[in-house]
């Protein structure tokens, strides 16, 4: 129920595809069908069959890799995502001395 799995992210960094249930957080951290396979929420059977998925498709699996490391290394970026981080707190620094 995270709303932001950082451990999407980390896996993603580490070049692993991502399965997960098709969550609105989830699903912007995590490309369908480009860095990980997402399920409906709650679908077990789906679950199950994305990860067998995988584990029988080798070229899947590794496509599905190189784009978790292109994701990751792009807007889930350590460098994007202070960046992102200061621009918001600069702002609110901002309106507390307006």
């Amino acid at each position: 129920n995270e709303s932001y799995g950082m451990a999407l992210v980390e896996a993603q960094m580490a070049g692993l595809p991502v399965v997960a249930g098709a969550r609105p957080g989830v699903a912007a951290i995590v490309a369908q069908g480009e860095s990980g396979l997402l399920t409906p929420v709650g679908d077990a059977a789906a679950f199950a069959e994305a990860i067998a998925r995988l584990l029988d498709d080798p070229a899947e699996r590794s496509r599905l890799a190189d784009g978790a490391r292109r994701l990751a290394a792009g807007p889930l970026s350590f460098g994007r995502a202070v960046a992102t981080l200061d621009s918001v707190l600069d702002g609110i620094k901002a309106r507390e001395m307006a």
